[in-house]
């Protein structure tokens, strides 16, 4: 009997052992799978240098793969209708300004990072979403709502796609804007 229950007792623990292994490896991957889902600021870059501008391109669903993937970096969006069909000469002159202020950044911040003496390093990214053609609207627009363009949103450090502040442009074009 004794002999039985020792047995019994062992044949438990061995199985205790296999399901703490079981969890232990459950969590392991939980654990990479979101490191390896976070997007890092070397893969920012690689994908900003993608185009010649240092704007990541934001076609179809990928926002969400850059937006909502963990990130130490802010990404400042433009979501913009250059096309010339949907005449909107504000967001051409805002294009035109948004990637002066993109070159201006990689000019001093060559791999998007900010770095000042004894503060945390900084990254910015930049990002855009052009609606080019009206019988195919980029899915940023309709999961955003949007009603107007140019718009410009900036998400911060994390990765949520749903959280991110407006940056608010006045509607007039030309000179009058600078004013």
């Amino acid at each position: 009997m004794l002999k039985e229950l020792l047995d019994s007792s062992c044949v438990l623990l061995r199985l205790r052992m296999k399901l703490s292994g079981i969890s232990a490896c459950i969590w392991a991957w939980t654990l990479l799978s979101s490191v390896c889902s976070a997007i890092s600021n070397e893969n920012l870059l690689k994908d900003a240098r993608k185009s010649s501008n240092n704007v990541i391109n934001l076609p179809g669903d990928s926002f969400k793969r850059v937006l909502d993937s963990p990130r130490e970096s802010y990404i400042l969006v433009h979501l913009t209708s250059t096309a010339p069909q949907i005449g909107c000469a504000v967001c051409v002159e805002a294009n035109e300004e948004y990637e002066m202020i993109v070159a201006s950044w990689f000019r001093d911040h060559p791999d998007g990072i900010s770095r000042q003496k004894g503060k945390d390093e900084i990254g910015l990214f930049f990002a855009k979403a052009d609606l080019k053609d009206p019988k195919n609207i980029p899915e940023i627009f309709s999961f955003y709502g949007l009603q107007h363009v140019p718009r410009y949103f900036l998400f911060a450090p994390g990765g949520d796609v749903k959280s991110y502040q407006v940056i608010e442009l006045s509607g007039t074009a030309g000179m009058e804007r600078a004013g």
